[in-house]
């Protein structure tokens, strides 16, 4: 297989991964493919459904997988947690003050929350004749980031609030309305067990972030309030952002419409994945 012919393969066989729709109702809800390239060289091509999976187990499965498929290792040392326990702890969570106080913290903001933050589209959903996932890849140079990373301790902020208010600010100049609601992924991993970060599984959930977009503040003043209520958001997050959603929904008295459609998503720094990567390229 040529070059050209290879590259064509691999590119016709992403488009098709990515544009996976698996039955939800029947497991697995996942799939690999191997793509033999050369004699000694192979491409292993994952799909794993955001049901069964948060980003943070993602990463976690490709790292286990590294001495499976390098040095051949195939046994695990048991873990103290698991998934179920995770469930369990959840659970226990409904009977502690905090998350009453938290469920009465967001009952009494439900009936203030604006409508979803929308952008401009060139057809109706309904109109598709074929709904497809695509990615667009960009980025800024690290040395950017890094400029970015200096600026925000200098003026007290997270580079995420910057990251997030950027954004909210560019959906806001194609939304209709100054004030709409954002989705933002939240890993929830409570440290009840030392093995926690190690469970594979959905232990992720999100905040519904209100973006009011005031012409009359700086950039730094937007930065600042995106910061601010992150911060209160979390402080009240042991009432999770599904719980929210269903009573949103049920006060509506169904779902009309999806509730935060537009999601503003970031990995945290894993440190320890990047040098994982690097022992196992040594070893190849």
């Amino acid at each position: 297989m040529g070059e050209a012919e290879r590259e064509h393969y691999l590119h016709n066989l992403r488009k098709d991964m990515v544009s996976t729709r698996l039955d939800l109702t029947r497991a697995p809800l996942f799939k690999c493919i191997i793509s033999q390239l050369t004699e000694d060289k192979a491409i292993l091509h994952i799909y794993a459904d955001g049901q069964i999976m948060d980003g943070w187990s993602f990463q976690l499965s490709i790292q286990s997988l590294g001495p499976c498929i390098v040095i051949r290792i195939f046994e695990m040392e048991p873990l103290k947690a698991t998934f179920r326990d995770y469930i369990m702890y959840r659970e226990e969570l409904k009977k502690t003050e905090k998350y009453q106080r938290d469920k009465e913290f967001w009952l009494n903001k439900i009936p203030t929350l604006p409508s979803a933050g929308i952008l401009p589209v060139q057809n109706e959903i309904t109109k598709l004749e074929e709904v497809e996932g695509i990615q667009v890849e960009c980025g800024i140079p690290i040395e950017q980031w890094r400029q970015i990373e200096k600026m925000s301790q200098k003026f007290g902020v997270s580079a995420f609030s910057v990251l997030l208010t950027s954004f909210a600010v560019s959906v806001a100049r194609w939304n209709d309305k100054r004030r709409f609601l954002l989705n933002i992924p939240e890993f929830y991993r409570p440290a009840f067990s030392e093995d926690i970060f190690k469970v594979l599984g959905e232990c992720a959930s999100f905040l519904l972030f209100t973006m009011e977009d005031d012409p009359e503040d700086t950039f730094l003043e937007k930065v600042v309030k995106t910061q601010q209520q992150i911060m209160e958001l979390k402080d009240h997050n042991n009432f999770s952002g599904m719980e929210i959603t269903r009573e949103i929904y049920r006060k509506n008295n169904g779902y009309q419409e999806v509730l935060a459609p537009l999601v503003f998503g970031m990995l945290p720094d894993a440190q320890e994945f990047e040098e994982q990567f690097i022992e196992i390229d040594k070893m190849c």
